[in-house]
């Protein structure tokens, strides 16, 4: 049975439960002075909605983004991952793109410290830092709202990070890489973005953690480091220099019976045109085993963009849900979930009226 209390216990360094378990894999030959062996695993959930918005109603399925993760060991001390995903594009032919999510090498400097060199996922909150794109390990159908703008999703640079140091499993992020107007292969300016973390785990199942992440643009833009929405403002996007700080906190706890998760968030750009614009996001978490294989839970989404930010555009969000999850096995996770749901949208215009809707989604491993 595939238990969030299970995906805690598989965790260590930051990757996620299947990760681990393939990189165990992958690990050992390596480990016992024989030839690396490369593991390929993947994920991938399709998804029915049934939706009740101002404009009417609607009814379709969707084929949600498929990823593949590889891992090799090519010494007892270093490593490789790499997470590549295909996921729904509008703009493509074909209805998906391409594209290469984490691309890293590890090495071990001893039992706790990890020196890291590649495309990650930044860790600023718990949620970036413990769930990848499969969404059977997700406790809910999708991201929080922050996603879509706030959190910068990927750095691409050299991280050192510590883990499940002395009694409280203290645990440690510091990195420098490209910034959020970058691409994978270029960006203006020679300024890196640069994040530092910390958190503890005093108990099984539970993480305290809190981080500041710094970005000064030269030229404002949405590169590779962005969200995976669309919340980017449109039309002329201000192209000056700009300070991007996002300080952020995270509180959770899954256990056998009981799972939680809060992520807040604070962001501050700065331009010499309008000042200092104020954003925040907020989700909370909240579920409860009501069967050996089911959790209920309820969740309540917040995301908010100040009128005079020159980063993302004046906006607001917001959801609220109730689901519940099973866990058919090792291999597959059905979540169904009603939800309350504000689009992104430009407040100053006037409040939008909300959709209502049913989701349904079967998340799986193959």
């Amino acid at each position: 049975m595939l238990t969030r209390k299970g995906l805690w216990t598989w965790r260590s360094g930051g990757i996620p439960a299947g990760l681990l378990l393939i990189g165990s894999v992958a690990m050992a030959p390596a480990a016992h002075g024989q030839a690396p062996r490369t593991v390929v695993n993947g994920h991938g959930f399709v998804e029915q909605t049934v939706r009740m918005s101002p404009e009417g109603a609607d009814q379709f399925f969707a084929l949600g983004e498929h990823s593949l993760f590889l891992t090799s060991a090519f010494s007892g001390r270093g490593s490789f991952l790499g997470e590549f995903a295909i996921r729904p594009n509008g703009s493509s032919p074909s209805g998906f793109v391409a594209s290469v999510e984490r691309a890293l090498v590890r090495w071990r400097l001893d039992d706790a410290n990890t020196f890291v060199l590649g495309k990650v996922h930044t860790p600023v909150n718990y949620w970036n830092d413990a769930y990848h794109h499969g969404r059977i390990f997700f406790p809910t159908i999708d991201r929080p709202l922050s996603f879509s703008a706030l959190v910068p999703i990927h750095t691409l640079g050299v991280q050192l990070r510590g883990q499940n140091i002395g009694s409280g499993r203290f645990g440690y992020d510091v990195m420098a890489g490209n910034g959020i107007a970058a691409s994978e292969t270029s960006a203006v300016g020679v300024t890196p973005a640069v994040m530092a973390g910390v958190h503890f785990k005093p108990r099984m199942g539970m993480y305290v953690g809190a981080s500041i992440y710094y970005d000064h643009m030269e030229q404002n833009g949405h590169g590779s480091g962005s969200g995976h929405g669309a919340a980017a403002m449109s039309g002329d996007m201000y192209r000056g220099e700009l300070d991007f700080t996002l300080a952020s906190m995270s509180l959770a706890f899954f256990g056998e019976d009981v799972e939680f998760l809060a992520e807040l968030s604070g962001n501050a750009t700065v331009t010499d045109s309008l000042g200092t614009a104020h954003n925040g996001s907020a989700f909370v978490y909240g579920g409860a085993r009501v069967a050996p294989r089911t959790v209920g839970y309820a969740l309540v989404d917040w995301l908010h963009l100040d009128d005079e930010d020159l980063h993302l555009g004046a906006g607001h969000a917001e959801r609220q849900a109730v689901g519940l999850r099973f866990d058919l096995g090792a291999a597959a996770v059905l979540k169904g979930q009603a939800e309350r749901t504000k689009a992104l949208h430009d407040h100053r215009s006037g409040h939008a009226e909300p959709s209502y809707g049913i989701r349904i989604q079967l998340a799986y491993t193959f």
